[in-house]
């Protein structure tokens, strides 16, 4: 699974490394700790005229599909549900059952995005079951500053909101989708996040593609390209165990 993950955030090179046309008025600052439920970045396309439900077809008349960055809950709240609490059960989608889960099926179709990410954190157990080893986790490739997960989005329409032309009346959510573990990491869980590779960036953010086959077959070829062991680590302190913790320090690898 992926629980929690390292977003630097520095706006210059997400632009820079995901090719962005449209930024979000909103900037967020550094985490070293992003949790469920909270605010993260998301590569998606998207034009002028489809900014909510829609928001990955193209529309006829304002023409140019763009790739934005924008600003999500982590947690994503399906369409028809009633309320946002679903979102926090919600921040993985399994890579085997994506299409056909009723939470994920539909955007996983129509509505696909990037998760940028530095790294991520996962527990490997300790013998005698004591307390598990946070690890910090990131791409196995030096060069590789940023690396691009996974995700699909959903705009979620919130009742409680009258006005549906204000601002706070929908709600863009993401998931970061898993597959099973390869390589090193079959040593810390058995679950780890899909990697895009930048290969394929543009066909997983591809508003046309809207068949379940096609994204099935896209889906396998991510996983595919992605290699058999993208990832790297490294044992870092307990300190990262709770969420209230963050800074730089969370991500030095454990002395002794």
């Amino acid at each position: 699974m992926c629980g929690r993950f390292v977003a630097r955030n520095d706006l210059a090179t997400l632009t820079q490394v995901f090719r962005v046309d449209r930024l979000d008025e909103q900037v967020l600052e550094s985490n070293y700790n992003t949790a469920p439920t909270q605010r993260v970045y998301i590569v998606a396309t998207t034009t002028d005229a489809a900014e909510q439900d829609d928001a990955t077809e193209q529309d006829d008349a304002s023409g140019e599909v763009q790739r934005r960055l924008a600003i999500g809950r982590w947690g994503l709240i399906p369409s028809w549900s009633k309320e946002r609490s679903i979102g926090a059960r919600m921040i993985n989608a399994r890579a085997e059952t994506v299409s056909t889960k009723p939470s994920f099926r539909s955007a996983f179709t129509r509505r696909r995005c990037i998760v940028p990410v530095d790294g991520f954190y996962e527990w490997r157990p300790t013998p005698a079951r004591g307390p598990k080893q946070p690890f910090y986790i990131h791409h196995s490739d030096s060069a590789v500053a940023l690396a691009g997960l996974a995700g699909l989005y959903e705009w979620w329409r919130d009742p409680q909101v009258v006005d549906p032309h204000d601002p706070q009346a929908w709600v863009l959510t993401c998931t970061i989708l898993t597959m099973a573990s390869r390589g090193w990491m079959t040593d810390i869980h058995d679950r780890m996040p899909v990697a895009v590779d930048p290969s394929d960036w543009s066909a997983w953010l591809e508003p046309t593609m809207t068949d379940r086959d096609s994204a099935e077959r896209l889906l396998d070829q991510v996983m595919a390209d992605g290699g058999d062991d993208p990832w790297t680590g490294y044992p870092v302190s307990t300190e990262v165990n709770k969420v209230s913790h963050n800074g730089q320090q969370l991500i030095a690898p454990l002395e002794g």
